[in-house]
């Protein structure tokens, strides 16, 4: 028993497409973006960063946004405490 066929517009699909060296088609593409778009960090899908963390910051910037007050705090105290890990390391 073989398996089915996922249609043209899934990422599944566009993986097919690349395996048999096929033109990909815009609906897979698009699908295929948007699969890459949720699972950047490692294969994982992305969990809402939330303002007023180190990932809420990096939310900001990735989409080209002015970041919020608590982020930047959020930012401040973690470069803070690189820079302190990496002075201790040093000595």
């Amino acid at each position: 028993m073989s398996r089915q066929l996922q249609p043209c517009g899934t990422n599944a699909a566009y993986v097919r497409h690349v395996r048999h060296k096929e033109p990909t088609c815009q609906p897979c593409r698009d699908a295929h973006a948007a699969y890459d778009r949720e699972h950047e960090n490692g294969g994982r899908p992305r969990g809402e960063a939330k303002c007023g963390t180190q990932a809420g910051y990096d939310k900001h910037l990735r989409r080209r946004q002015e970041t919020c007050a608590e982020c930047r705090a959020a930012h401040s105290r973690h470069v803070g405490k690189y820079a302190k890990a990496k002075r201790e390391a040093a000595a």
